[in-house]
C-alpha cells in the first residue's frame, strides 16, 4: 500500500491567510456572512430585524425586507419608522433564491442599490394531520 494522498481540492489551514472581520453590528453580525436569528414565537426576531434595518439604512445603505408573515402597510412599514429607518434605503422583495435567474436577479439588485442587509422573516406553521 503506497501513501494516502488527500483530495487534490482538501486544502491545509496553514496555507489560509486569515482576514479580520468586518462587522455590521460589531461583535455580533459580521459583514457579508449568514446570520440566523431563531426563537419562540413572540420573543422579538421581527421588532430586532426591523431595529437592525433602520441601523443599517441610516448608515451604511440599502436594505431588502423581505418579510411573509407581517404586512407591509399595516405592520413592517410602520415597525421601520418607529426605528427611524431611512424608508427610501428600504424595500420590500421576495427574492427567488431556488433558481440561478433568481440568485442573479437578487445580485444586480443589491449592486444597483449598494443594499447591504438582507433581511429574511418567514414564519411558516407546521400543520399536521391524522
Amino acid at each position: 500500500m503506497g501513501r494516502y494522498k488527500p483530495p487534490e481540492d482538501a486544502l491545509r489551514a496553514s496555507h489560509v491567510k486569515e482576514r479580520e472581520i468586518e462587522w455590521l453590528l460589531e461583535g455580533r453580525i459580521p459583514r457579508g456572512m449568514i446570520t440566523l436569528v431563531a426563537g419562540r414565537p413572540g420573543q422579538g426576531k421581527s421588532l430586532f430585524s426591523a431595529w437592525l434595518a433602520a441601523r443599517v439604512s441610516q448608515r451604511d445603505g440599502g436594505v431588502i425586507f423581505s418579510n411573509d408573515e407581517d404586512l407591509k402597510a399595516e405592520t413592517s412599514r410602520p415597525r421601520l419608522r418607529l426605528a427611524g429607518a431611512d424608508l427610501n434605503r428600504v424595500h420590500f422583495w421576495k427574492p427567488t433564491l431556488v433558481s440561478a435567474d433568481g440568485i442573479a436577479q437578487l445580485d444586480r439588485f443589491v449592486r444597483a442599490m449598494k443594499i447591504r442587509l438582507l433581511v429574511v422573516d418567514r414564519w411558516r406553521r407546521t400543520i399536521r394531520t391524522g
